[in-house]
């Protein structure tokens, strides 16, 4: 069986990710910026109207993946609140400034979330480090039950062979989990090609209620909102 996760932040996306039949949210706040941590009532909706699996960002800033001691300690308070919410696993990633894993930084965050039985997820800033089979194996090392990439390139069909490798290599110790760019016209192939279990989406587009404003740029009223009859057409794809 294949895996839908969609990657939502906002409560419309949760709503229509349950009608469509989505197996798991990636909860966020800001996916503008390619995600940040969800807010505890968002969390809260999501527990009471979807199903499936919840797992919660923890990222508290945009920008790099470079983390320091106060970064850290204001990211493991999110990481407790999330894990006090009973989220079903935690997504997070962190990386050196020479782009490798930073595994002393990602430590008590490991600890922590296994100590409450839950899934930890790397996210795609392993698409930033210097080698990604290494950094892979590291990963593996450490305890995650996944890794979400799109191959190191900007979105997954131009990483696809990336991907498939590390299905090839890695895909029996940890969950390789394309996503970036996945859509209903492309996602057939990625399985056919990758043999990949999981896929990671938004499904969604940008709605914009205000276009007369002019007190703000157009990129900060939209809202990516995940569409049921794109979630459908994926799913479809998924099993045949």
């Amino acid at each position: 069986m294949i895996t839908l996760e969609i990657c939502i932040d906002n409560y419309q996306s949760i709503i229509n990710a349950q009608k469509s039949g989505a197996n798991r949210l990636e909860l966020c706040s800001a996916l503008g910026v390619e995600g940040l941590t969800p807010s505890p009532s968002l969390v809260n909706f999501a527990k009471e109207n979807f199903t499936g699996s919840l797992q919660a960002m923890v990222r508290h800033r945009v920008g790099d993946f470079y983390y320091d001691e106060i970064d850290q300690q204001i990211m493991l308070d999110d990481l407790k609140i999330m894990l006090e919410l009973n989220v079903d696993g935690i997504v997070i990633g962190a990386l050196t400034k020479e782009n490798k894993i930073d595994k002393k930084f990602l430590e008590p965050f490991i600890e922590l979330t296994k100590q409450a039985g839950k899934e930890l997820t790397f996210h795609r800033a392993i698409d930033l480090t210097t080698d990604i089979y290494i950094a892979t194996q590291e990963i593996i090392n450490l305890g995650f039950d996944r890794i979400l990439t799109s191959g190191t390139a900007t979105n997954v069909i131009t990483g696809l062979e990336t991907i498939r490798s590390l299905q090839e290599k890695f895909g029996s110790q940890i969950q390789i989990m394309p996503g970036g760019g996945i859509n209903s016209n492309n996602v057939k192939e990625i399985l056919e090609t990758t043999k990949v279990t999981n896929i990671h989406c938004s499904a969604s587009k940008k709605i914009l209620r205000d276009a007369n404003s002019i007190a703000f740029p157009t990129s900060a009223l939209e809202i990516k909102v995940s569409q049921i009859d794109e979630m459908i057409a994926i799913k479809s794809n998924l099993n045949n």
